[in-house]
């Protein structure tokens, strides 16, 4: 009886280049379709963190939200794809004042890093593309980490691999990352104990020293966020120090939503009508959030929640405007099934 013939080595290589150009098809045919849904009638806001290497990276790595070669990358087909446009266009077209262009896209940045200045700042200059920072204003100028820069930099120096923790308890780990992303997410729900107070507890908890020179420079200055306002940038409120909203009474929430609103037009000098609510999902914000928010001077308030709008679901309420993340594992085509709106139909759908 002969034998079962194995295939050749170039038969192989046909059959895998088959199945390539079948994938490519489908997902061709996939986005195509997405497309059609779509079509013209959309916003599309992208919200960025930190541009910046992953390696010997000291903070919280997952606020890196491309390479700057990525980012180079993603902003290429932006300015093929998109028609870029500012806060101000988008402000005004809420006002009645200014005509969308077809596909708009806003770029949009959280926090106020200064990577965002020396990494994303010549790319969107080269590229002509103006983009929107929203800035908590107790980190700018002042050298104060965040609270998960902090975190994460105890659990890289500590030699530990089990402490009782604060929030946590006793607890025991591997990996920094994995307990830092841990820890952080529980501190960002807990109301029990402030965040200052919380990290100075885990830096005594893990054995390390309290976090002060070493954040030097990883924050903006205001004169930075100055010079940045001159070639490109605009620049909205993220709070003054980055609680979830909904966690504060109606009072703080309102102080915190004023205050930052204040100072940055104080140190600006121009008016500033947006904000973006910090963590921002579906549990960040509500109606009293969003009222709060109205009374305090803001015209637009954008939240993490994913997907491109509807021009009309945005004007019916311009205080809970979508916005897509990206990470630091998109690649070219997650990259470009964000921007074609598969995250929304994939969320409405589940």
């Amino acid at each position: 009886m002969p034998g079962r013939r194995t295939p050749s080595r170039a038969q192989s290589v046909v059959d895998r280049k088959r199945a390539m150009t079948m994938s490519n098809f489908l997902e061709a045919q996939l986005m195509a379709g997405i497309e059609r849904f779509w079509g013209g009638d959309r916003i599309t806001v992208l919200a960025y963190h930190r541009i910046s290497q992953p390696e010997n990276f000291r903070f919280f790595e997952p606020v890196i939200s491309a390479t700057p070669e990525g980012f180079a990358r993603q902003m290429d087909i932006v300015a093929t794809r998109f028609n870029p446009i500012s806060v101000h266009d988008l402000t005004a077209w809420l006002d009645g004042r200014f005509d969308l262009p077809k596909r708009p896209i806003l770029i949009t940045f959280d926090d106020g890093y200064k990577d965002n200045m020396s990494n994303a700042l010549p790319v969107l200059c080269e590229r002509e593309i103006p983009a929107l920072l929203f800035l908590s204003t107790d980190f700018i100028g002042t050298g104060k980490p965040f609270f998960w820069d902090a975190a994460a930099f105890y659990f890289r120096r500590t030699e530990l691999r089990r402490a009782d923790l604060p929030i946590l308890g006793p607890v025991s780990w591997t990996e920094p990352a994995t307990i830092s992303a841990e820890w952080i997410e529980a501190l960002k729900r807990t109301t029990s104990v402030g965040r200052d107070e919380a990290t100075e507890q885990l830096a005594a908890a893990l054995n390390v020293p309290v976090l002060r020179d070493a954040y030097a420079g990883e924050t903006l200055s205001w004169d930075e966020v100055r010079e940045m306002g001159k070639q490109g940038f605009s620049f909205g409120s993220h709070t003054l120090s980055h609680p979830i909203l909904t966690q504060l009474s109606e009072a703080e929430a309102a102080a915190e939503l004023q205050k930052s609103r204040q100072r940055l037009m104080d140190e600006l000098g121009e008016p500033v009508r947006t904000i973006a609510y910090p963590n921002g999902t579906r549990a960040d914000f509500n109606p009293t959030v969003e009222r709060l928010t109205k009374a305090a001077g803001y015209s637009a308030a954008f939240t993490l929640v994913p997907g491109p709008a509807r021009p009309r679901e945005v004007r019916a309420n311009p205080m809970t405007i979508r916005r897509i993340s990206l990470y630091l594992d998109d690649g070219e085509r997650r990259f470009r099934a964000k921007l074609a709106g598969a995250g929304r139909i994939k969320s409405s759908l589940s």
